[in-house]
């Protein structure tokens, strides 16, 4: 072989097998970051060599809160209202608010799902405290039944899911909370 030969096979080896120990991104790069002149680069949320830190939202804003099934009796089989079905109304809490929702469902049936999105913006602005909201049967002025309840809290490495699922502890409520982060 030439000797021009041999030393432009040895210089194509260096540089490859050089590229192949050395360059940061052989490992990929995390959540669905990429790798450039090797380097990762990060979608907006996360951060980190490869990607793999997930950043803090500033707050999160609840957009909905989807009622999927729910029960006609409290635990004790005592119906929330003995003619007709539970009057829907929701309330949410987080450390330094309160918030109200103003629909009523009258007159539940199970089997249908209710949308309690919001009439203003819900912001969380202490993602690390969380929320919690109630479903209440309210009727007229008389002291409302908690039909259920449930709770939501930013985890940090929990990823940004858009709809969360949360079952009540309470009585059979399943709830669908959908979820904007804001950064």
């Amino acid at each position: 072989m030439k000797p021009y030969i041999k030393t432009l096979v040895a210089l194509i080896f260096l540089l490859t097998s050089s590229c192949l120990f050395f360059d940061p991104c052989i490992k990929d790069c995390g959540n669905n970051g990429y790798c450039d002149d090797g380097d990762c680069v990060c979608p907006d949320r996360f951060y980190g060599t490869f990607c793999e830190d997930q950043k803090e939202p500033s707050s999160i804003e609840i957009t909905n809160i989807k009622i999927l099934e729910f029960s006609m009796k409290d635990n004790d089989s005592i119906p929330y209202d003995t003619s007709d079905g539970p009057d829907l109304y929701l309330t949410i809490r987080g450390g330094d608010f309160e918030y109200e929702h103003g629909t009523i469902f009258q007159n539940a049936v199970p089997g249908t799902q209710y949308n309690f999105i919001p009439i203003e913006p819900v912001i969380i602005e202490n993602v690390n405290e969380g929320f919690e909201f109630f479903i209440l049967d309210k009727d007229g002025s008389v002291a409302y039944d908690i039909i259920g309840d449930g709770y939501f809290k930013y985890d940090s490495k929990g990823g940004f899911p858009d709809k969360v699922v949360s079952n009540s502890w309470i009585n059979h409520l399943v709830t669908e909370i959908s979820l904007k982060y804001i950064f």
